[in-house]
């Protein structure tokens, strides 16, 4: 409910911007700055925990999975823009679940 109290009334190119804003700034954080500097694990926890702490435990295993996942595109050669696109995807399809039930 507050998702969509948030997002609905802003309409789908704003929310588009958001979503991708987002997935820049997270990519760029967790994969150039966290996983070059602690590598796959350290940057699988930080995320995780962060990530926990915004939506709760019942997502912890969705959210080991998902930055694990991100994490190995980044270390097997996909570079920023493949782990942003795949964060940016996943995300607009949970809003948009969210948004349109």
């Amino acid at each position: 409910a507050q998702v969509r109290s948030v997002f609905a009334p802003i309409g789908a190119s704003s929310t588009l911007a958001v979503v991708l804003g987002g997935a820049v700034a997270e990519e760029v954080f967790f994969r150039l700055a966290v996983q070059d500097a602690f590598g796959l694990l350290g940057s699988v926890a930080l995320c995780t925990v962060m990530s926990t702490c915004t939506v709760g435990l019942a997502w912890l295993p969705f959210l080991l999975l998902h930055a694990t996942a991100l994490g190995l595109l980044m270390q097997q050669g996909y570079g920023l823009l493949g782990t942003t696109t795949a964060n940016a995807i996943l995300n607009h399809l949970c809003l948009r679940r969210i948004l349109h039930p």
